[in-house]
């Protein structure tokens, strides 16, 4: 049986790479495994922080395998290894080549947006299928004019000026005023009345 295993280095292990590579080699032969194919990547930026580090190096290794109860002995012997800080083994009978791979360039996001749009299921639109949607079809499906009825207008109503900061400060004070005013008269009245009763 043909596997695949995807191994990751972190950036701090950049001096023992190599050596970690070389281990990894002997521990698929150790369990009778052959190494078919490789793929050595440089250094590259991970897609979320693991053991505070952010970079780090992947490796690929394709190898033959027959007996199918060594790769339990193999992954054991990978979750030891102290340089291998991630690793996956899948079944490579269906994937492409290594070397296929190395020469594609990487899809840049428009690209990757691109297959994704193609690969999504289709959404019906009515009995319309939204890829046969064109500039053409959907003038017939959304009318250009709508209906007058349709057309829901605001009234604008005129808009009242509102008193700035200064004439509310200048209306504060009137009415200050205005209040002061009406305790002095009636305080003036609470004197006179005094005065009656006590002339009486």
């Amino acid at each position: 049986m043909n596997y695949e295993i995807n191994f990751l280095i972190l950036q701090s292990q950049t001096e023992n790479v190599d050596t970690i590579r070389t281990e990894v080699k002997k521990l698929i032969k150790k369990n009778e495994g052959t190494v078919t194919d490789e793929l050595l990547y440089q250094k590259r930026k991970l897609a979320y922080e693991i053991k505070h580090e952010q970079y780090g190096f992947y490796t690929v290794y394709r190898f033959d395998l027959e007996n199918g109860e060594k790769l339990k002995d193999l992954t054991k012997d990978l979750n030891l290894e102290k340089g291998v800080t991630r690793h996956i083994i899948v079944k490579s009978n269906e994937i492409p080549e290594l070397q296929k791979e190395i020469g594609k360039a990487p899809k840049t996001e428009e690209e990757r947006k691109a297959e994704a749009i193609e690969k999504a299921p289709k959404k019906k639109i009515g009995k319309k299928i939204l890829d046969e949607i064109s500039e053409e079809t959907s003038e017939k499906i959304i009318p250009k004019k709508v209906p007058e009825k349709m057309v829901h207008t605001k009234e604008e109503k005129p808009k009242e000026k509102t008193p700035n900061k200064i004439e509310r400060q200048d209306e504060k004070i009137a009415t200050k005023k205005e209040s002061k005013k009406e305790k002095e008269i009636s305080m003036d009245d609470l004197d006179k009345k005094l005065d009656e009763i006590l002339d009486i």
